[in-house]
């Protein structure tokens, strides 16, 4: 009876560890499913903002507006992303998790700058620049801003 319990107890202490374990692994995983969703249902209903890198020719004319927009967001890899790109980097090539993170930034930086330039009634936004920074060893800032222009009898 005596090495059950020991047993027991060193199945208890190995159990618990592996459930947080396993349980970091599905919430991250549906954290990060939830995410793109979003990402699509906002590229979706922010279509009509066009995004252009070109500098111009910005249009004419009385009422036309020009504003500076932006968007920006700081995003993280979890640790299974982290482990996935060290084990990686043992045997070199694409890190594609750590490509995953900063896609995902990318379009939430570019969302968020689309649904600022919505909320000021712009419908074109001319040169756009996406700018990336690293922070930290599991952390990405992406800033995406531009020019939003504002068509004639829009509201200032």
């Amino acid at each position: 009876m005596g090495d059950f319990l020991i047993f027991l107890g060193m199945g208890m202490g190995l159990g618990i560890p592996l459930v947080l374990v396993l349980l970091a692994l599905i919430t991250g995983n549906l954290l990060r499913r939830n995410h793109l969703k979003r990402l699509v249902e906002a590229e979706a209903r922010l279509a009509g903002v066009v995004l252009s890198s070109s500098a111009g020719p910005v249009p004419a004319g009385e009422g036309v507006a020009s504003i500076p927009v932006a968007g920006e967001v700081v995003l993280a890899a979890d640790f299974w992303l982290m482990l996935r790109a060290a084990l990686r980097s043992l045997v070199g090539g694409r890190v594609s998790a750590l490509e995953e993170v900063l896609e995902r930034a990318r379009r939430e930086a570019l969302v968020r700058l689309q649904a600022q330039a919505a909320a000021m009634d712009a419908r074109l936004v001319l040169n756009l620049r996406v700018e990336t920074a690293r922070l930290g060893n599991a952390m990405v800032e992406v800033l995406a801003y531009g020019t939003a222009i504002r068509g004639p009898g829009r509201n200032p």
